[in-house]
């Protein structure tokens, strides 16, 4: 579903920080000293547990807050998605907001939620995310919804039909805006192409052809405890937000957890050219998740600090309409190391390809500046630092969003929950398989070591160029 939040505007929320603390030295070694993954005790204003089940349950307590945020997450998105299905996960968000489960007909869940709060979700390559906020009162009301769309969600051939439509009338939008590059649909199509060999990808029709039995069952391997993070942030005490996600979530069966890779990439061509039914040409640079989890997050946060600079570079402006890296919400794992860039229609594919690696292989590109390095400390210190938001920092934050977007403040209060929830659980994703001694090592990195963890991922034959053509111009 369409977010209700644009992209500058949610880039803005998750800069909030969790507590307003920078690292007091040159390491964050001192940061780093507790394990991440370990659960938090309940007491305080921060709990988090692993559930029997595999389910990941947060809950932050914000005094002073009359409103709760609750941030359902699954780790299953475009880089999941079997042969010949491309944007099923998508179609499978809308019809998670918009079937039956107990107690409500098809629609009604949206419907009802956003009478009195907010709902809304959102489909990405490596999660799925579904983000709501309603009076305290409800909390126990949304997580039993999450239970029933996870245990008796209900949906049919008909339904299919029409989110299938909204879903291509969505890809329609984006394709007529240059900027948006029609990215998440490049990785819907590449991801056939690395993980099934496909060379063609329709990504703006041929969902209302799936089979009602196949997205079921998409729907039963993936939507499961062991790949859910729940995160709850607001007007709850963490003793009875604990207390109800363990009531309503603990009794659903445990599934099988979500490969944190899921492509085989040494099976996978170093050149690959995809016809996809779409307008756009695009270029996509990829390189091999490293097999340390602490290099997928060091190569994570270098291309959140790598993104600005090639997307503001002025040559590259000028070039293409966009420019994209991995980043912390495009984390790599699931995904490659990447740098995605859709050209003018003046520039060539070949010529966007030279421009993107010119710009990664000049040194100042490579190693870390000054700057780089602060900002990496300071997102490494994020990372692990306790959840501790007060109404007031909240309250600040919403005026000024609301006044940027001209929202009403109470409005702009909900969005600003709905996204510290989202920023919590994506810390989660990104904390995957971290150790403290990981976070320990990363913190004591110099910026040299840091280039030669970079120049080791992104050397041949580890790197893949892709290219997407219309389907006419193949």
């Amino acid at each position: 579903m369409v977010r209700c939040v644009c992209v500058s505007a949610l880039a803005f929320i998750l800069s909030i920080p969790i507590q307003a603390a920078a690292p007091k030295s040159k390491s964050t070694a001192s940061a780093a000293s507790a394990e991440p993954r370990a659960s938090a005790p309940v007491g305080g204003n921060f709990a988090r547990e692993v559930l029997p089940n595999g389910i990941i349950v947060g809950v932050v307590h914000v005094p002073g807050a009359e409103r709760v945020a609750v941030e359902t997450l699954y780790k299953v998105g475009f880089m999941h998605e079997p042969a010949g299905m491309p944007q099923v996960t998508h179609l499978l968000e809308h019809l998670v907001a918009q079937g039956k489960i107990p107690g409500y007909g098809v629609g009604e869940v949206m419907q009802k939620l956003n009478a009195t709060g907010m709902a809304n979700a959102e489909t990405l390559p490596s999660f799925t995310h579904y983000d709501y906020v309603a009076p305290s009162a409800d909390l126990e009301k949304i997580l039993a919804i999450e239970a029933g769309r996870l245990t008796n969600l209900v949906f049919d051939a008909a339904l299919i039909k029409a989110e299938a439509a909204k879903c291509q009338q969505e890809a329609e939008v984006v394709e007529r805006n240059p900027q948006a590059g029609m990215l998440k649909h490049a990785f819907m199509a590449m991801n056939q192409g690395w993980q099934h060999r496909a060379r063609a990808a329709r990504v703006r029709s041929g969902l209302e052809t799936l089979k009602v039995e196949d997205v079921r069952e998409f729907h039963k391997k993936f939507y499961n405890p062991r790949n859910l993070i729940v995160l709850i942030v607001g007007g709850v005490s963490v003793e009875e937000g604990m207390a109800l996600a363990k009531k309503t979530l603990s009794p659903i069966p445990a599934g099988a957890a979500a490969p944190a890779i899921p492509v085989q990439w040494e099976n996978t061509s170093e050149h690959l050219a995809m016809a996809w039914d779409s307008k756009v040409r695009a270029f996509c640079l990829a390189y091999t998740p490293p097999e340390k989890a602490r290099d997928r997050l060091l190569l994570t946060l270098l291309g959140t600090v790598m993104l600005p600079k090639l997307s503001q570079h002025p040559d590259l402006q000028l070039a293409a309409h966009m420019v994209f890296t991995s980043n912390t919400t495009w984390p790599v794992g699931a995904l490659p190391f990447f740098i995605y860039a859709v050209p003018k229609t003046n520039i060539s594919l070949l010529k966007m390809q030279q421009m993107i690696i010119e710009r990664i292989e000049v040194p100042d590109a490579k190693l870390p500046s000054g700057p780089d390095m602060q900002q990496l400390r300071l997102a490494l210190a994020e990372l692990v630092t306790r959840p501790n938001y007060s109404i007031d920092l909240i309250r600040q934050q919403a005026s000024t969003f609301g006044r940027q977007m001209n929202m009403e403040t109470s409005k702009a209060v909900d969005v600003v929950l709905a996204n510290i929830a989202l920023q919590l659980a994506l810390r989660e994703v990104l904390l995957d398989g971290i150790t403290a001694a990981d976070l320990n090592e990363l913190g004591r990195m110099t910026a040299e070591e840091i280039e030669s963890v970079f120049a080791k991922a992104t050397q041949l034959p580890k790197q893949t160029l892709n290219i997407l053509l219309p389907e006419d111009r193949q």
